[in-house]
């Protein structure tokens, strides 16, 4: 009698056990699901992107703005969204807001306070022309607010005294 007990339990715990696995395979099932539709989007989102010609130069788009897309292609046609997936949707697409230069110049333009600081860095008074700005640019598939202060930086004097001293030292040191 204890050994059929004994059989009988150990029947119950291996079906148990096969229960939990085809769990385990079940999720499994939907994280692919779940891959292949990030997938999708990340390859739609390449497409709509696609790249640029600058110079001569074939452009593809950085990292950041692939994952941006990526997120807004998931989430842009889904009704019932969750907390955590309306700020993804909101920072992603704040990120891929300004990717041309003039949309980043005009970003600086129309805002007062950011001028100001842009025009202190750059030790001028008063606006830079777009033409000053763009060419003081590096060739970029997309720009950030972070390149418009690099480039507000280089058209301070100080910044171009250093650069022609920084030259006029290598040059000493390779004689």
């Amino acid at each position: 009698m204890k050994n059929l007990k004994e059989k009988v339990q150990v029947i119950k715990t291996i079906a148990v056990q096969t229960e939990s696995k085809k769990v385990v395979k079940q999720l499994t099932e939907a994280q692919k699901l779940q891959q292949v539709q990030k997938l999708k989007a990340q390859n739609v989102a390449i497409e709509f992107l696609g790249t640029k010609i600058v110079n001569g130069k074939v452009l593809s788009p950085p990292k950041r703005i692939i994952k941006a897309q990526t997120t807004i292609e998931l989430y842009i046609d889904k009704e019932n969204r969750t907390i955590n997936e309306v700020k993804l949707l909101t920072n992603a697409l704040s990120k891929t807001d300004c990717l041309s230069a003039s949309k980043v110049f005009d970003k600086l333009i129309n805002n007062t306070l950011l001028l100001n600081y842009c025009l202190e860095l750059s030790g001028r008074k008063d606006k830079p022309t777009f033409k000053e700005f763009v060419s003081l640019l590096p060739v970029k598939f997309a720009y950030s607010e972070w390149d418009l202060l690099g480039a507000m930086a280089k058209m301070n004097p100080k910044h171009k005294i250093n650069a022609k001293i920084e030259r006029q030292n290598k040059s000493v040191k390779a004689k």
